[in-house]
């Protein structure tokens, strides 16, 4: 049936577009070849230009975590040929992935940190960090999600770093100066603090040294710390319940 759904919207797909998102859904089947089979299918569609490629690639990106390691090879494949394709097209679609996991009450720490590291990689070195720097701590400025902070706080700690991007860093301190109250956050900026220091470029040492000044002195600044309070877990709510 999944296979026949793939032919439909390779013939129709201004028909079936409308409906894509149901394929997806099979995605987290509890049936491994349904799990194999759709991705298959999904994998051929997007690569050949017949799926057009938006916000679902956080349903695919799930499948890092699959129990099938088959599978976890498959979508390991599918992220390497989309950069082949398209070296634009992880970056394009990593803000919009981000926030989307993060809405996910399925998505614990463990699991986004595993898409990052394996979608991360495809970010050409320094290319787009400058452009990814801004906009992910805009997203911690303006979302109100505490796990949507956490996770592009640590997103922005994987990502590679020039002059320019650092300096876009120090520039936007006051989008995450509030959020530096939350200790894992706090955790990431230090650890991008201990990475640009082992860079050791005489370009960036003023840079950095402004970078460590803010770091140390924010709390000087109005902010008072707050240490992370795990979540409760909510009783009474079946499986399918929204959080």
């Amino acid at each position: 049936i999944i296979i026949s759904i793939g032919d439909l919207i390779h013939r129709f797909p201004i028909i079936t577009e409308p409906y894509t998102q149901n394929l997806y859904q099979n995605l987290q089947d509890e049936s491994a070849a349904v799990r194999k089979t759709t991705l298959m299918v999904i994998t051929h569609l997007i690569l050949n230009d017949m799926l057009k490629l938006r916000g679902e690639i956080s349903d695919i990106a799930l499948l890092f975590d699959d129990p099938e390691h088959k599978i976890q090879g498959l979508v390991k494949l599918f992220f390497h040929e989309l950069h082949k394709k398209d070296s634009k097209a992880i970056y394009n679609l990593l803000p919009e992935a981000i926030g989307r996991l993060s809405r996910m009450p399925t998505v614990n720490e463990t699991v986004f940190q595993n898409f990052a590291r394996n979608v991360m990689q495809y970010l050409e070195k320094e290319k787009y960090s400058e452009t990814l720097v801004d906009k992910l701590t805009s997203r911690i400025a303006n979302s109100d999600n505490e796990k949507d902070w956490r996770n592009s706080a640590y997103c922005l700690s994987l990502l590679q770093y020039n002059e320019k991007s650092i300096r876009k860093l120090v520039d936007n301190f006051e989008f995450y100066r509030e959020k530096l109250a939350d200790d894992e956050i706090n955790e990431y900026f230090k650890n991008l603090l201990t990475k640009f220091k082992k860079m050791g470029r005489a370009e960036t040492k003023i840079l950095v040294d402004e970078f460590e000044s803010k770091l140390t002195n924010y709390m000087k600044e109005g902010v008072e710390p707050k240490r992370k309070v795990p979540e409760k877990k909510k009783k009474g709510k079946g499986r399918g319940a929204a959080s």
